[in-house]
């Protein structure tokens, strides 16, 4: 006896929703639906603000894991060490050679990195054990692995995790292991029991821990998931109770848990390594269903999902190729809001890692890191899901229909003729036939004379008809056609690449090309390369063109004025839409200026120059109610007051979707503008639009202030501290500064440096590159760093470092001392020595003198002496031989005694 089998409510109900899925697509294939995007989980509403790769310092493009501290630094683990990331630059971590305190191995596995909240560290995982790295030391503490120890860790850690009651557990390849109050010790747990025979598991894998998670409800209760099932922990008996997914087939794939998610009312959902998504129910201890596409999935989906976090009432977090989403695990319903691919074209798994409250979430993946933000911002932004990688989806033309409240967009590379219902927030399309290009590209939309629109491709003129919904062929051209604008008297003007100008005058079945285009562009080999149109109040014609200058005709003259001077040959890259007097244009080098209608002569004059335009190329222009203009540009927004000169950048921080998530690309440039009947400006992405009120932006003037992060000293670098003093001897005068500022979410920031006596000029730093000064002399010096937002509101933040260079020892203060007395004492000995020369000479002039003095006295002397003795030798002589008498002798005697007193007068003298 055969049964039927009866449909559950639930299983009809689902049936019922992928029939009316089926009746929607099969009878409305024009029709793509998205679901306006105001912070709420929603079909392709976040936007990816930032994409971090190796090329912003992160040490690999394989993301195992992102973690924030108590000052909301990023930390970033990677297969190759990890870095913290404060939003300018990132700062890697990795194992040094031959030092046991540096981080143990460079792979970190994907739950093996954790933020401790309590302790101020991070907890790292590896295969060769755990590291606590604290921020504010820069030091790692840690716990090798030792398999012969039972008080440390046995085997290489798959998983990190702190409980309520900030307790360590470790999930390894052999069991599991708590850190004992002494922060030094384990204590191992293993699960020791025996497989029933008839369940073919292995049984070592259930000592496999990748995970772990504490009961939401009950904190003497940790789960873990193994490969080979999943463990209850009852933490004070220290009890395990092993659970596993019965099943005929895929028994083993079904059981290999990597990740566990606790969700509502006791339920569990478990990861497995490449199968499907398993929900198991803690309070009746049993499994309950299985989501994938394998044919034994209780929900079935297109491709296999890991589960990451609650995400609130009947939500989780899920992932897999076709995006990062959340799933209602009730009904099975799955909504992406981000999918990845990589530079390949290869669909990516987006991991989450992080989640900074409802504003922003990090992805990891195996091509760096992304970050989303949720579209909170003023801006509301629409999307749809492309086709294929051969659909671009970039906006070319934007016209709001005010009689059916429709906004019609023009794509280059769309699938036909793309409209979006400003009531309903429902894009649809209608397709067109292509005749001499492959490919769906609509350059222009404008109203036609007959009520209906006009729309061009690069290849014929439509008419398409608001009521009918029918698209009319006018005629085809091989022009290449790239814009066309009307004038006052209706006519239509053509830009193409081959013909230049041409006009399509009032029941005119073909356009006629204006002048002699090739001649006036320098003969048949050049082609005109008209691209853009915009027409004065005087209906003069002005044109640009690609990657050349640009100029005007003036139908009533028929004549053409094109600009070929220097100081008036500009490459503009878009024109504004013109007003009673003024058109504005950007340049692409030249900065943003205007056109005046009254004075055509002078071409575009210039307001905003380039220097203080840094936001990259501009690709439209607007002007709104209040006369502001407004520039779509590569770094976001941009609202410009050509009275006060103010310049604001608004960007993901608003909603603005600055990067498309489908192709990785720009969503700006190329984009377009366009203001709406009630006062809102429509933004033209790849593939969406975006809706905001002027005055509903609001800019954001939070400047950081700048800090230094590590100086390289001569070819070694050094870490930074709050107190860091630095006196550095002299041949350590190659110096390199690294600096940065927190802002992880504001992109509109400019960082510069200088060094006071060397720099007079800021200079800006580029972004992971330090800045070198060699060969500093010896002195005393102040780096001084300075912070500001390119919009140049919020003022400036400033920071400075001292360093001293000190100088060789030959050129201290007690060096010249020395030298200083050494030249005195030189001073002295020269002065004591020209001194004792000069006695010397003086000694031996005297002694001269007094030699000469005594021979002079001898002489005399002599002299003196010859004289009185010859007469006394005379006179005794002369007594002796004869005899005199009385008188005469008398006399002799007489003279005698006056020559013997002379004697002794001289004696007496001497």
């Amino acid at each position: 006896m055969s049964r039927t089998p009866k449909i559950s409510e639930k299983l009809f109900t689902t049936l019922a929703s992928y029939y009316l899925i089926f009746c929607l697509v099969f009878l409305f294939p024009e029709q793509i639906f998205s679901d306006e995007t105001t912070g709420k989980i929603a079909k392709g509403n976040a936007s990816s603000i930032r994409h971090l790769t190796m090329d912003n310092g992160l040490p690999s493009k394989t993301i195992t894991g992102i973690a924030a501290d108590e000052n909301q630094f990023i930390w970033i683990a990677t297969n190759k060490g990890f870095c913290r990331w404060d939003g300018f630059n990132a700062i890697c971590y990795q194992p040094i050679p031959g030092d046991s305190s540096s981080l143990p191995d460079n792979h970190i596995p994907r739950n093996g990195f954790k933020w401790d909240a309590q302790r101020k560290k991070l907890l790292i995982g590896t295969n060769q054990g755990l590291s606590l790295f604290d921020p504010a030391t820069l030091e790692f503490q840690n716990f090798f692995i030792d398999p012969d120890n039972s008080l440390k860790i046995p085997a290489p850690i798959n998983v990190v995790f702190t409980d309520r009651q900030d307790l360590i557990w470790l999930g390894t390849d052999n069991g599991f292991s708590m850190m004992l109050p002494n922060g030094n010790s384990f204590k191992n747990f293993t699960f020791k029991d025996d497989f029933p025979e008839y369940v073919m598991l292995d049984q070592r894998s259930i000592n496999r821990v990748f995970d772990i998670r504490q009961d939401p409800e009950d904190d003497n209760v940790l789960w873990l998931a193994t490969l080979a099932g999943l463990l209850r922990f009852t933490k004070s008996t220290e009890k395990l109770q092993w659970f596993y997914y019965p099943a005929e087939d895929y028994l083993r794939e079904l059981n290999l848990f990597t990740m566990l998610v606790p969700g509502e009312e006791g339920m569990i959902y478990l990861g497995t390594w490449n199968f499907d998504m398993v929900q198991f129910d803690s309070k009746n201890e049993k499994f309950t269903g299985r989501f994938g596409r394998s044919p034994g999935s209780t929900i079935h989906t297109d491709e296999r999902i890991f589960p990451y976090a609650h995400a609130g009432k009947d939500a989780i977090w899920i992932s897999s190729l076709n995006g990062l989403g959340t799933i209602n695990p009730k009904t099975g319903d799955i909504d992406y809001i981000f999918s990845l691919k990589n530079e390949h074209n290869h669909r990516l798994v987006p991991e989450l890692f992080y989640r900074d409250g409802d504003r922003h979430l990090w992805l990891g993946s195996e091509n760096g890191v992304y970050v989303l933000s949720l579209d909170y911002g003023p801006v509301k932004n629409h999307f749809f899901r492309p086709v294929d990688e051969n659909h671009w989806y970039i906006t070319r033309s934007l016209f709001e229909d005010t009689i059916s409240n429709t906004l019609l967009i023009g794509y280059g590379r769309g699938e036909g003729l793309h409209f979006f219902d400003l009531k309903t927030s429902q894009f649809r399309v209608i397709n067109y036939p292509i005749h001499n290009i492959s490919e769906h590209v609509v350059s222009a939309i404008l109203p036609a004379p007959s009520g209906g629109i006009f729309m061009l491709t690069p290849d014929a003129l439509y008419d398409y008809s608001p009521k009918n919904q029918q698209v009319k062929l006018l005629f085809s051209s091989r022009a290449t056609m790239h814009d066309m604008k009307s004038d006052s008297q209706g006519n239509l003007w053509i830009a193409s690449a081959n013909q230049g100008l041409s006009v399509l005058k009032p029941g005119q079945m073909k356009p006629v090309q204006t002048g002699e285009m090739y001649h006036d562009f320098g003969g048949s080999q050049n082609l005109p390369m008209f691209q853009e149109l915009v027409i004065d109040n005087h209906d003069r014609i002005w044109f640009r063109r690609r990657g050349e200058s640009y100029g005007y005709y003036d139908p009533a003259k028929d004549s053409l004025i094109y600009f070929r001077k220097r100081d008036k040959l500009f490459d503009i890259t878009c024109f504004g839409p013109p007003d009673d007097k003024l058109i504005w244009a950007a340049t692409a080098e030249n900065g943003i200026g205007f056109i005046d209608a009254e004075e055509p002569d002078k071409g575009i004059q210039i307001v905003f120059p380039p220097d203080s335009l840094p936001y990259g190329l501009i690709s439209n222009l607007l002007v709104d109610r209040s006369n502001k203009i407004w520039a779509l540009c590569e770094m976001g927004l941009l609202r410009l007051d050509p009275e006060s000169g103010e310049k604001v950048l608004f960007d993901e921080n608003h909603g603005i979707a600055v990067r498309d998530n489908w192709s990785d690309k720009n969503n700006l440039v190329p984009g377009k503008l366009q203001l709406l009947k009630d006062g809102r400006i429509a933004i033209g992405y790849r593939h969406g639009l975006g809706f905001f009120h002027p005055d509903s932006l609001k800019p954001v003037y939070k400047v950081p202030e700048p800090y230094l992060t590590a100086i390289r000293i001569n070819e070694e670098n050094i870490p930074v501290n709050e107190n860091m003093k630095l006196r550095l001897p002299f041949d350590q005068n190659n110096l390199g500064f690294s600096y940065s500022a927190h802002a992880l979410y504001n992109r509109g920031i400019i960082l510069q440096h200088k060094i006071q006596a060397i720099d007079p000029d800021w200079h800006t730093q580029l972004p992971g590159k330090q800045v070198f000064y060699p060969n500093l002399r010896p002195g005393k010096y102040r780096l001084i760093l300075r912070s500001s937002s390119l919009s140049g509101q919020g003022g400036e933040k400033f920071n400075h470092f001292d360093f001293v260079i000190r100088s060789p020892w030959w050129k201290t203060g007690w060096a010249y001392a020395t030298y200083v007395a050494l030249f005195g004492l030189l001073i002295v000995i020269i002065y004591r020595f020209q001194l004792n020369r000069q006695l010397a000479r003086r000694e031996n002039h005297r002694l001269r003198e007094l030699n000469e003095l005594k021979t002079r006295l001898y002489a005399n002397i002599t002299h003196e002496f010859r004289t009185p003795i010859t007469v006394i030798t005379g006179i005794a002589d002369d007594l002796a031989g004869r005899q005199y008498d009385r008188n005469l002798f008398k006399n002799k005697l007489e003279t005698i005694q006056r020559n013997s007193d002379s004697l002794l007068h001289l004696v007496n003298q001497l």
